[in-house]
């Protein structure tokens, strides 16, 4: 469960619910098949609204450079 408050001081009570499900190895990693959104009635789930499934899921051992997370030059970053 999580809840979302957008940067607001004050806490929620609304919480959204996800399953991950269908687990599966890749490359060394364990990573979810498919993602599950629930309908929620007095703060629990109960339905499933709906789903989405990964394909063709691949994950390199490549490491990446610093570089490739910088901000770009004209970036605003809101903090």
């Amino acid at each position: 469960a999580y809840t979302v408050t957008y940067g607001e001081e004050e806490t929620s009570d609304r919480y959204s619910f996800i399953k991950y499900a269908g687990w599966q190895k890749v490359n060394g990693l364990v990573l979810p098949k498919t993602l599950q959104w629930y309908n929620v009635e007095e703060g629990k789930p109960t339905t499933m609204r709906n789903e989405m499934n990964f394909e063709k899921v691949t994950a390199t051992e490549t490491v990446l450079e610093d570089a490739v997370f910088e901000a770009p030059e004209n970036a605003v970053i809101a903090e």
